[in-house]
């Protein structure tokens, strides 16, 4: 009796969690906090630049350089601001394809895959 009462608080547990893990990530945020909706508006805002550079490196290893860049003021107070950084690494192969197709010869090839699957 006692195990079944376990479980069940452990799958309610499960269940809060799983619809705290859904819940859309704005409404828990800062309400002070002002969102952009591309760069050039929050560069105009902010002053704020950012400057992302690839260099490779001739061994298979590539240098990935993100530089950013702002004024400043001096100020007693320190406000942490959010910033959204995404890295995406493709070490598939898939991007190594020439992409010299049209649409059409494109579709054709896509549609060959995908009934091979």
């Amino acid at each position: 009796m006692a195990k079944k009462r376990l479980q069940k608080l452990f799958a309610v547990f499960l269940a809060v969690c799983m619809l705290t893990g859904i819940l859309p990530t704005a409404a828990l945020a800062a309400s002070d906090v002002v969102q952009y909706g591309d760069k050039d508006a929050a560069q105009e805002a902010t002053g704020v630049t950012a400057d992302k550079t690839v260099r490779d490196n001739g061994d298979g290893t590539y240098t990935i350089t993100l530089s950013v860049k702002g004024t400043s003021s001096q100020s007693t107070t320190t406000t942490d601001l959010p910033a959204d950084v995404v890295l995406v690494i493709d070490s598939s192969g898939s991007m190594a394809d020439r992409v010299d197709y049209d649409r059409t010869t494109c579709g054709k090839k896509l549609e060959e895959k995908l009934s091979m699957v």
